[in-house]
């Protein structure tokens, strides 16, 4: 579900003039056929972009963030949810009831792309990302600013979207955190266990594993992952395999329980 490539359809990075798919357009993979089918889907369509991070329960797709086109054809970092029910194709966007915080402090995520995302416990998790710095940082959290820019950077927080009250909360979580970074996965591997891996942080890319416990809220690691640095990945958890596909190799397995 969405992305960018070139005219051609091959891949491309930002810097290039790049086509930006647009979210309506939905690609299936049959397993059973090895084949690719596009549907279109309706509702309230997300705008066309890249970079958003995706999690799935049951018939539903969510997506969140990302780098976005506006009217004026301009880049622009986003921190909208929506959420596609596979069943009927139909888009619909999740719109954030207001939290009651103090003054100064965010009650939702500021807005991002290459953020990871996981549901669990009927709400969607967000972790870090890069994009631009709005109000206060969440406690125990960082922003890591661009060399270039001072209001455009890498940040480590940790957001809950609860789909039944339809409000963000900062959980306040222990342990040591990874540090800020973009581009990376969060994937559950139990019912109540996700594994982070490798992403992009100012210093440049990273290997490293963390582990986060969602009963007790803590995190653990960074525990050498053993191979190349990575970011803009992807992983899946299988019988406590998790496989990774990238760019650089085609499928890389760590046994980690």
């Amino acid at each position: 579900v969405g992305g960018y490539h070139k005219a051609d359809g091959t891949s491309t990075g930002l810097k290039d003039r790049d086509v930006t798919v647009d979210l309506c357009d939905v690609n299936i993979y049959s397993i059973e056929d090895a084949t690719w089918r596009k549907i279109k889907a309706k509702g309230t369509i997300p705008i066309k972009g890249s970079g958003m991070c995706m999690a799935t329960n049951g018939n539903f797709i969510y997506t969140f963030g990302g780098l976005v086109i506006n009217d004026t054809r301009m880049r622009e970092f986003s921190n909208t949810l929506h959420k596609l029910d596979t069943t009927t194709m139909a888009w619909q966007e999740l719109v954030p009831i207001k939290a009651n915080t103090q003054i100064g402090v965010p009650d939702r995520p500021s807005i991002r792309d290459k953020s990871a995302m996981v549901f669990y416990d009927n709400a969607l998790w967000v972790f870090a990302g890069w994009g631009t710095r709005i109000g206060a940082i969440q406690q125990n959290s960082q922003f890591v600013p661009d060399m270039s820019h001072e209001f455009v950077g890498w940040n480590n927080e940790l957001w809950r979207f609860d789909l039944k009250t339809m409000k963000w909360n900062s959980p306040a979580f222990r342990g040591t955190p990874p540090s800020p970074r973009a581009a990376h996965t969060l994937t559950m591997f139990s019912d109540d266990k996700a594994v982070l891996f490798g992403g992009r942080t100012r210093e440049g890319r990273v290997s490293e594993l963390y582990i986060f416990d969602f009963k007790t809220l803590r995190w653990e690691g960074p525990i050498d992952a053993g191979c190349g640095l990575k970011l803009a990945h992807f992983t899946l958890v299988h019988d406590c395999t998790m496989i990774m596909c990238c760019c650089s190799v085609d499928e890389w397995r760590r046994r980690f329980c």
